[in-house]
């Protein structure tokens, strides 16, 4: 029974994302550890990562694991191994699912905040209210999110500022004149990129 429950399974989780092509579900698949998605543009890495999001929020680490579910009989297996995906009933579901992850405790980081916007919209779409728990935000706004909440056991203040360059480069031209440094023989420019 244990063989031919790991076989229905896997048939019906592939099924669930036979979108990916056999690399993107050997990347989305895997959820321990770390995995190295390396592609060009346009191949799909987006993609990749949302499903692998989805797949951890349905079935946590279902496809790589022997875990048989309590309640599991042969006949219960007869009736998974005649259905598709889209036929399965919240109950028949929940044979598929092994320790699914929150969408709260999953965090994506990219570059940009038009590709964290994109991460977000897509997560959604495919989701519904549970791809609006994932936290999913550019490398410098999760940064951030996390000073502003932990920043205080440094000893620092939480509402503190972040500078750009030009507030970089006027509070260096102003501390050079309150130390009397003069311009003609050093740049605010230049003392800002040493620093």
């Amino acid at each position: 029974m244990e063989k031919n429950f790991r076989q229905i399974k896997k048939r019906l989780i592939e099924e669930d994302f036979s979108n990916l092509n056999s690399a993107q579900k050997e990347a989305c698949f895997v959820t321990d550890g770390a995995v190295l998605i390396l592609a060009g543009a346009g191949s799909g890495k987006t993609t990749t990562l949302i499903s692998r999001i989805e797949y951890m929020i349905k079935y946590g680490n279902s496809y790589n694991t022997d875990y048989i579910p309590d309640g599991l009989n042969e006949e219960k297996l007869e009736i998974l191994s005649k259905k598709n995906i889209n036929e399965l009933s919240e109950e028949e579901a929940f044979f598929l699912k092994y320790k699914p992850v929150s969408p709260y405790n999953i965090m994506a980081i990219t570059f940009t905040n038009k590709a964290a916007s994109e991460l977000k919209s897509r997560l959604a779409a495919k989701l519904g209210e549970l791809g609006t728990g994932v936290f999913a935000s550019t490398f410098h706004s999760a940064c951030v999110r996390i000073l502003r909440k932990e920043i205080e056991a440094l000893g620092y203040d939480k509402y503190f500022t972040i500078f750009d360059t030009n507030d970089s480069a006027s509070c260096v031209k102003e501390a050079m004149n309150e130390l009397g440094i003069q311009f003609d023989n050093f740049d605010h420019k230049g003392c800002l990129a040493y620093i």
